[in-house]
């Protein structure tokens, strides 16, 4: 089965007076008899710290794809149009209009009459914890530094959300990355972290984990016509409140490219005693966690 979805970054900049620079005065001058619109975050000629408008920082960014149906060849996928339905089986080829799923309609104009989307290959499903995982990735290079508050997935219709997602993002235009944000129905085990821990202001630029995105979006949870995950930069963080006053945020929201791994399409329903052993492993670490009495 392959992977349809559409990407939305929204962003929001805040310009601080003490990090524009100066402009030479006599090349201002050249423009003093020209009409210029109003700039909210000037007052006449100084620079003054302002918050400009929401808007989609992604629109129009080329996106990288690891893995595109029907790029090299005509491959087919099928699809259920409702969870227990019988599956509908299409082409995926790039060299008809009709057919192909290219990353371009990752961040194209979203219109709701006539939705496009990227398709990854068709990911046959696993049937074992310990397979390889998927790791389809796609990457945006936004160009320059930004300071991001949403990073939104919208998954296009009849299609599911995959189970383990891996947002990051990257402060140096790609050499480095750090985890943004984690998805999964089992946290611990795919990535290692609580699931829907508390960040606390010790923690404040660690990335969360978390099971919510297989309840919210659709009708059916984690199938529907209007899958999407939202995931809010600043959402619990202890300073968001003080944003301003706080270097940790600031520097945990800035941007330059952002990177979405699908590491697991399907997680493989695995036998009784599997789940028992989770409960026992999870039960035994919270037990730690409190100390053991009279200690």
């Amino acid at each position: 089965m392959g992977l349809t979805l559409r990407v939305m970054i929204l962003f929001m900049m805040f310009l601080h007076a003490s990090s524009v620079s100066s402009v030479n005065e006599n090349f201002l001058k050249m423009f003093e008899g020209q009409q210029t619109p109003v700039d909210p975050c000037y007052d006449e000629d100084r620079p003054r710290r302002c918050i400009p408008d929401f808007v989609n920082a992604a629109f129009g960014v080329p996106v990288k794809a690891s893995s595109t149906c029907g790029l090299h060849i005509p491959v087919h996928y099928c699809e259920a149009p409702e969870p227990g339905a019988n599956p509908q089986c299409h082409l995926c080829d790039d060299r008809q209009a009709k057919t192909r799923f290219p990353a371009t309609y990752l961040t194209d104009l979203n219109n709701p009459q006539n939705v496009t989307c990227w398709r990854s290959e068709p990911i046959p499903p696993v049937t074992s914890i310990n397979a390889p995982p998927d790791n389809v990735t796609l990457t945006l290079s936004l160009g320059k530094k930004y300071e991001l508050t949403y990073v939104s997935l919208q998954f296009c219709p009849n299609t599911p959300k995959p189970d383990s997602i891996a947002i990051y993002k990257s402060m140096d235009y790609g050499k480095t990355w750090q985890p943004f944000q984690f998805y999964s129905s089992q946290c611990r085990r795919v990535y290692g972290r609580p699931n829907r821990a508390t960040i606390t202001k010790t923690n404040e630029q660690e990335a969360r984990c978390t099971d919510a995105h297989r309840y919210t979006g659709g009708d059916m949870g984690n199938f529907g016509q209007t899958s999407r995950i939202a995931f809010s930069t600043l959402e619990g963080r202890p300073s968001a409140t003080d944003f301003d006053n706080s270097p940790v945020l600031q520097d945990w929201v800035t941007a330059t490219d952002i990177k979405v791994v699908f590491n697991r399409l399907h997680m493989p329903i695995e036998d009784s005693s599997d789940t028992l052993d989770i409960l026992v492993d999870e039960r035994m670490l919270h037990k730690t966690s409190r100390g053991t009495p009279g200690n």
